[in-house]
């Protein structure tokens, strides 16, 4: 598809859908007039959108596999209205996910109006699905077994979010501390875990016994070095 011979055609263009191409899609052509645009393709980098960054309403499609935080960055100055409801995140690769879940964490509380990627094929615990639904429902005081569990998501963004929003809480006989800077403290940890008083569910006490024996199998394998 060349834009130079498509454009002189539609010189006054406002929008522009292009659905499953069989060719990677580029727009390196300026269209003033274009408002609009909706893109269901597979893959969006640097090329994409090389002159289509002025735009006020993007919706991505099902098709989407792969996105490059450049382009998201680009498009926070202008764009207005970000229609998602087709995205599939399941279908994502975890960085490109990832990318696109920081972008609607940092914008989620702007002018932007965004309408929320789909989660049919996430299950009740996937902390993907968990931190959308907070950050879309601000007072959400929902404490969830599973949201501790996001502490050690792949996604910096969602892992971050939880330690802050659920912290570990453990209790010795001097003070209380949230378990997340705790284990920061490797040296004192062991000697202070005898005298250590869990208010917590089960959850958290499984997630605790699992820190402490990666950090023995740690001091373990050091000592044998």
């Amino acid at each position: 598809m060349n834009l130079s011979s498509f454009l002189s055609s539609y010189t006054n263009l406002r929008g522009l859908e292009i659905i499953k191409p069989r060719f990677e899609v580029s727009i390196d052509e300026l269209i003033p007039t274009l408002d609009s645009l909706t893109l269901d393709i597979e893959h969006i980098n640097e090329k994409t959108l090389l002159v289509a960054r002025h735009i006020h309403n993007l919706k991505l499609g099902s098709q989407l596999r792969t996105i490059k935080p450049k382009i998201l960055n680009s498009l926070s100055r202008r764009l207005r209205h970000l229609d998602l409801s087709d995205v599939d995140l399941s279908e994502m690769t975890t960085d490109s996910r990832c990318y696109l879940i920081e972008y609607l964490s940092k914008n989620s509380e702007d002018e932007l109006n965004i309408i929320y990627p789909r989660m049919k094929y996430f299950n009740e615990c996937d902390c993907t699905r968990i931190f959308l639904h907070h950050i879309q429902f601000q007072n959400n005081n929902n404490h969830s077994n599973c949201s501790k569990l996001c502490h050690f998501s792949d996604c910096q963004t969602i892992s971050e979010y939880f330690k802050e929003k659920y912290p570990l809480i453990i209790h010795n006989n001097q003070s209380n501390h949230s378990f997340n800077d705790t284990i920061d403290e490797k040296n004192n940890f062991n000697e202070h875990l005898s005298a250590v008083e869990i208010f917590s569910d089960s959850a958290d006490i499984d997630m605790i016994n699992f820190l402490i024996n990666q950090t023995s199998d740690q001091e373990r394998t050091e000592t044998q070095r």
